[in-house]
């Protein structure tokens, strides 16, 4: 089950990456995705609260993804 809920995840992910219209230089949406998703299952039970999380997964997607 939680392999489905996963790839879904990853799908939507990659999906709003591509839509993006930002470049990925030499990587493709599908392995952003995967950094994002794999940095915020880390921090996901590090950090005090949501906003923190939040915090943290807004400046990896704004690495990620920078001109």
């Amino acid at each position: 089950m939680y392999d489905d809920y996963r790839g879904a995840f990853l799908d939507a992910l990659t999906e709003a990456v591509a839509a993006s219209g930002r470049p990925t230089a030499s990587v493709t949406p599908r392995q952003i995705a995967e950094v994002l998703h794999a940095a915020a299952e880390g921090w996901k039970h590090r950090v005090a609260d949501r906003p923190a999380f939040v915090d943290r997964l807004t400046m990896a997607v704004g690495v990620a993804l920078r001109p």
